[in-house]
Formats: structure tokens, C-alpha cells, sequence
């Protein structure tokens, strides 16, 4: 293995505050990132889910993107009644649907638990904005997730910061499982909607390819 990519993995997992081994779970056939509802849960007359992709793939050499495949909470009216649904927007956007936790689960072994370290920095007022919705039975709305929320060894992929060289050694694949808990923070017809939510997601990757 290349110093720079074990430099660079290196960064990931303490980025990630974990420092356990690789787990030695069965490797996915295939991986592949699509959208798609990985929870559903009812709060009241909403349903909740929390939408997002259940792998994430990266290959050694390639740039990776993971903002696409940031987790979003759609809410659902399953009543009969119009909802109003309220959430914060602007500088605290994140607070509305936000990670609270990360567990990784490795094969054989008690799970690693982590509170998920976000940066509250002061707010100033003016910037401070609600969004306001008004769902029909029935209807549907999508309040995004905050992209910098994602893993970091995902987010190092977005600040630019590329796998490249050497050989990542045996198995031909790396594969780390989680689940993360994200807690809803939003209004509906004016009362407080705070619900954990949690999902699962497999980070896969893959070496380069020779050519």
C-alpha cells in the first residue's frame, strides 16, 4: 500500500473518530447509490421517512461526490386535515433534520457508538428564517439534509481530497457498515416534532483497476 493512500485513510477514520479494524463482514456483490426510503415511522398524523442511499461507492483514483446522496426527511400528511408544517432555514437549517449519532457495527464485535460532533456556532438573529409549508392530505414535502453531515471520509471526497495509488490489499473490497440516527426538528400545526430516525449505510471501497 501507497503512503499516500494510507495517509489517506488514515485522515478518513480520524476524521471519523473511530479506530477499529476493518470489520471482516461479506463483501456486497455489487454496490450501487440510489435514493430510497430506508425508514419510515409515524409521528401523529405524519409519516416520516428519511431518504437517502444505502452504499456509498468509492474507487481508488476516481473523485467522489456524496452531496447527491445526502439524507432528506420527507413528510407525509396521512390525515384528512391540511398540516402546517414549519422548520428553520438559513444559518440554522441543519437543526431541523440533523445526525445525532453513529454507530458502526463490525462483524463479531460490539458496536462502536459516537455522538455525531456538530458545530453549533453563535447564530445571528437576522439570519435566522422559517419555512413554511402547507401539506394537503395526502401531500408530501421534502426537507433537505445538510450535506456536511455525510461521513467524513466522504466529505474529505468533496473537499477534493482523492484515493489514489498502491494496492489496497486483500479483501478486493473494503467494507465498513453504520447506522446513523437523525432526529427531526420541525413544527407541525405548531407543535414540536422531534423524532430519531436511523438507517443503515455501507461504505464500499473498491482499488483501482489496472490498466
Amino acid at each position: 500500500m501507497s503512503k499516500s493512500f494510507k495517509a489517506t485513510l488514515a485522515a478518513a477514520f480520524l476524521l471519523l473518530t473511530m479506530t477499529s479494524c476493518m470489520g471482516n463482514s461479506k463483501m456486497p456483490e455489487t454496490c450501487e447509490m440510489k435514493l430510497e426510503a430506508l425508514t419510515t415511522q409515524q409521528a401523529g398524523p405524519l409519516e416520516l421517512s428519511v431518504i437517502a442511499s444505502r452504499q456509498l461507492c468509492i474507487v481508488q483514483g476516481k473523485p467522489f461526490d456524496p452531496r447527491p446522496y445526502a439524507a432528506r426527511l420527507q413528510v407525509t400528511n396521512k390525515s384528512t386535515s391540511p398540516i402546517e408544517v414549519t422548520y428553520p432555514s438559513g444559518a440554522i437549517a441543519q437543526r431541523a433534520f440533523t445526525q445525532t449519532e453513529v454507530v458502526e457495527t463490525l462483524a463479531g464485535q460490539v458496536p462502536t457508538r459516537h455522538k455525531a460532533k456538530i458545530r453549533r456556532p453563535p447564530v445571528n438573529p437576522a439570519k435566522v428564517r422559517e419555512e413554511k409549508v402547507s401539506l394537503a392530505p395526502g401531500a408530501s414535502h421534502v426537507i433537505p439534509g445538510t450535506p456536511s453531515h455525510m461521513l467524513p471520509i466522504a466529505k474529505m471526497a468533496v473537499n477534493g481530497v482523492a484515493y489514489d495509488g498502491g494496492d489496497v490489499g486483500e479483501p478486493d473490497q473494503w467494507l465498513r457498515r453504520f447506522e446513523l440516527t437523525y432526529t427531526s426538528g420541525f413544527s407541525a400545526n405548531g407543535a414540536r416534532v422531534q423524532v430519531p430516525l436511523t438507517i443503515p449505510l455501507e461504505i464500499v471501497l473498491t482499488p483501482k483497476l489496472e490498466e
